[in-house]
């Protein structure tokens, strides 16, 4: 009874006793947020001190304490390196609190998805945090929601979406004029150069970034002014402006503030380099132009990027210099790293698509929770029947290949079987001459020139009847040849190309089994070897789009080497078909 009596009175004494250590870490807290815009170290340092109080508080104070927390770290750009606890954040705020807690929350779980380096989940965060926030508000946070744009077209950037980071960047220019900050807009309004960069819209790209600079200059941001001139050098050297080329070089080295005493840029802005160097081209101040090249080429560790840069840079150099011999080296280098490039920049789209696919999963898996199933069974009927239409397609077309060489091959018989016919037919007709020819010399005479008309007519005819057969023997041969056969199947596989040996043994194939073929080809002038590998492919009955598969051009292109094959070859004009036609008859 008296431990009872105890707890009666002790309890209410606990109860106001939390109560106020609950409103003084909330007094704390909210100090904290207003140190994170003012003074965001000092907001850091608050926090760290709270953390053992956080940890024993209400939930409200021990979640507040976490979004506090990383929205410090986010401020002063340190890495938030696990999700887990954001993600309970962020749950916990879809429940209680305001549409800008809600907001927040989403976008600081996206920032940790963000320095994680899983850009599709930050991506899908940002777009939830937007859907949370409530813009019709009077106390809505348009400051945080234009940097939460802002977040999500630096990601839409990187995954190259031009179009989607132009509204992006709109909306978040839009919601930081609305929130009065003045720098986040101006930054949102530079991020849509970036998109006609992409687009290759050079014109908009320049206004862009001209008014950019001119509105950083404005608020006396001058080192972020100069930077925004940089990307617009290039621009203004491919179209002839080298004045401003010049005005732009000027700014970005004195005031960027990112060259040393020495003119020397810093390290990982060494690319900078070849754009000096092509305004040198552009000047005809060749010896500045090399000047700059080497000093790029003596970086160590170039990337195929620079040494792209260094190879197209030196080209130039030379093409102005009339150097044949140092101008058709680097048009080889570049050709080879363009290849190199080529494959890089494969690597980089397949990685952008594989995020892009991602985000879209996650997207669709976040709105359509509740259809999982259905769409899970409709993606597999489809699958499966865009399999059967695939499969239908390839049996449609083997059967008609079959159907074709059956057809050939009959031909071929009716031909052989006129052809030994019509050689009995000389045979029994030369026999009878000769009886004829023992007769009177006047009958004789007559007898044999009209069996002499005869024999040449069938002899025209054996001709005739020869050549369908020869040539549907030489048909069989080539297109049935192994090399010819693994061409077809390389055709018909996307993604894969011939490689340069396969190209070696079926021209090897083609001297051997058809010689005529390269010398008549030879005879009007002198093909390419692209021009010769085209002529093949025709020759071998291959269709266009498997042609365009294993050349890598289009049908207009091909259609346009074909008619200007004809005149080289015939010194004749005509028609693509016409030139098909041409090698066809070559047996």
């Amino acid at each position: 009874m008296r431990r009872l009596l105890l707890f009666v009175m002790v309890f209410p004494l606990l109860m106001v006793s939390c109560s106020r250590e609950g409103k003084e870490l909330a007094a704390k807290l909210h100090l904290a947020d207003s140190l994170i815009e003012a003074e965001p170290d000092s907001g850091v340092a608050l926090l760290v001190s709270l953390r053992e109080q956080a940890e024993d508080a209400s939930k409200a104070n021990r979640y507040r304490y976490q979004l506090l927390l990383a929205k410090a770290m986010n401020k002063t750009y340190r890495p938030i390196t696990t999700d887990s606890v954001m993600r309970e954040v962020a749950d916990y705020y879809d429940d209680h609190g305001s549409a800008n807690d809600r907001m927040e929350a989403h976008y600081l779980l996206g920032c940790a998805y963000r320095d994680m380096g899983d850009l599709p989940q930050a991506l899908l965060q940002y777009e939830t945090a937007i859907s949370r926030a409530d813009t019709t508000s009077e106390d809505c946070d348009f400051k945080t929601l234009g940097r939460i744009y802002g977040q999500a077209a630096d990601i839409l950037c990187d995954f190259q979406q031009p179009k989607d980071l132009l509204e992006y960047s709109r909306k978040a220019r839009r919601f930081a004029l609305m929130g009065e900050d003045a720098l986040s807009a101006i930054s949102a309004y530079e991020h849509m150069a970036n998109a006609y960069e992409i687009m290759e819209m050079p014109d908009s790209e320049i206004a862009i970034s001209e008014k950019t600079s001119r509105m950083y200059l404005a608020f006396g941001y001058r080192e972020w002014a100069a930077s925004a001139l940089a990307p617009i050098i290039d621009d203004y050297v491919s179209r002839g402006d080298l004045a401003n080329a010049k005005r732009c070089i000027d700014i970005y080295e004195k005031e960027s503030g990112f060259f040393d005493s020495n003119g020397n840029v810093m390290s990982g802005r060494e690319v900078y380099y070849f754009q000096k160097s092509r305004y040198y081209i552009g000047v005809s101040k060749l010896d500045s132009a090399i000047f700059y090249l080497r000093k790029l080429q003596g970086k160590p560790n170039l990337d195929i990027n620079e040494r792209n840069a260094v190879a197209k840079g030196l080209y130039e150099l030379y093409e102005k210099l009339g150097n044949a011999d140092s101008t058709l080296k680097y048009s080889i280098i570049v050709g080879n790293l363009a290849e190199e490039s080529r494959l890089w920049q494969m690597k980089q789209n397949t990685s952008r698509t594989n995020a892009i696919h991602k985000y879209n999963a996650l997207r669709e898996k976040a709105d359509q929770k509740e259809r999982e199933s259905i769409s899970a069974w409709n993606i597999l009927f489809k699958t499966v029947g865009l399999a059967l239409i695939v499969i239908v397609f390839l049996l449609y077309l083997g059967k008609r290949k079959d159907r074709s060489l059956k057809d050939e091959r009959q031909r071929a018989e009716q031909n052989q079987l006129l052809y030994n016919q019509a050689r009995e037919d000389l045979f029994q007709t030369q026999t009878t001459f000769s009886q004829f020819k023992k007769r009177t010399k006047e009958k004789n005479k007559r007898l044999a020139q009209e069996y002499g008309m005869q024999v040449s007519q069938l002899r025209e005819e054996i001709t005739r009847l020869c050549k369908p057969h020869e040539k549907a023997e030489v048909d069989n041969r080539i297109c049935g040849a192994a090399i010819a056969e693994k061409f077809h199947k390389i055709a018909n596989s996307p993604g894969q190309h011939p490689s340069m040996q396969d190209w070696h043994e079926l021209r090897a194939m083609m001297s051997e089994e058809l010689p005529e073929f390269n010398k008549i080809l030879s005879n009007g002038g002198s093909l390419h070897i692209e021009e010769l590998d085209i002529s093949i492919l025709i020759r071998l009955h291959f269709r266009l789009s498997e042609i365009s598969n294993l050349t890598e051009r289009s049908l207009a292109n091909i259609s346009v080497m074909r008619r200007r094959m004809l005149k080289k070859v015939t010194r004749k004009d005509g028609s693509a078909q016409d030139y098909d036609q041409f090698l066809q008859n070559i047996y």
